[in-house]
């Protein structure tokens, strides 16, 4: 069996011209990320703008084009599909945690610009994810609670006679 790959030079220019720009806008958003929360590295962020800069050219020159908002979209896009055959609560708990990190992002973006309603809206968004992750928590505890007492022996049951306490027999 013989396999035949055909990419042109322009082709993998292609390819080159994306993963640098996706490797170079997901380092850059990451950072930025973790200096607005007070644990990224701020020095980096203008060598990292310059990267990101140097791929869109990259681009640019490889596909006549920037890339498309959707490509933005696609590899800056963390969540996590929801997922029904979770078991016991887990899916409700997984959605709460997606949304209050969904608002906590809202939060710090609207801080940030000084967006009050936006930043009310964010809050609104971790306060449903909270519930949401409360309600499955309870759902796994009585899942956990039923699991436990149905494999727990059963007691056996002694019935009292009736007619009061015993007599002492002095």
């Amino acid at each position: 069996m013989r396999v035949v790959v055909d990419n042109s030079p322009e082709d993998l220019a292609r390819r080159e011209a994306s993963d640098r720009f996706e490797q170079a806008l997901v380092s850059l958003t990451a950072n930025l990320i973790r200096v607005a929360r007070g644990a990224g590295q701020g020095y980096e962020v203008p060598r990292q703008t310059a990267e990101l800069v140097r791929a869109l050219s990259a681009y640019w020159d490889a596909f006549g084009h920037y890339p498309p908002t959707d490509t933005y979209n696609t590899v800056l896009n963390w969540e996590k599909p929801y997922n029904p055959d979770l078991p016991d609560g887990e899916g409700l708990r997984e959605s709460g945690l997606e949304a209050i990190t969904r608002g906590s992002l809202q939060i710090v973006a609207s801080r940030l610009l000084g967006q009050h309603l936006q930043i009310a809206a964010g809050e609104s968004q971790v306060a449903a994810g909270m519930r949401f992750v409360e309600e499955g928590r309870e759902i796994s505890r009585k899942a956990w609670a039923a699991k436990r007492a149905a494999a727990a022996p059963k007691a056996k049951v002694i019935k009292k006679k009736r007619g009061g306490p015993p007599k002492p027999s002095w």
